[in-house]
């Protein structure tokens, strides 16, 4: 997956244990908008582009999730073609 489309979000800091508190200096380190991150989320890219290990461990949960989500919505139901 390229990742184009991919959002950022709370949640895959919080999947990777990290607190809220550690998360909002991260954040305001790097200038991003601690509210919009845990509101909305980050474009991957802008994650990536803070070259650190916290923003690419975050950023692996999220293409994860992004991919796992893709190739569920393409696997059939079970049920699927049953009448």
């Amino acid at each position: 997956m390229s990742g184009e489309g991919v959002i950022v979000k709370m949640e895959h800091a919080r999947a990777l244990d990290y607190c809220a508190r550690g998360v909002r200096g991260w954040c305001a380190a790097r200038g991003f908008d601690y509210l919009q991150f845990v509101r909305e989320g980050l474009p991957l890219a802008t994650v990536l582009a803070s070259g650190d290990e916290l923003g690419r461990r975050v950023a692996e949960v999220a293409v994860a999730e992004a991919e796992a989500g893709a190739a569920g919505a393409a696997e059939p139901s079970a049920t699927e073609g049953l009448a």
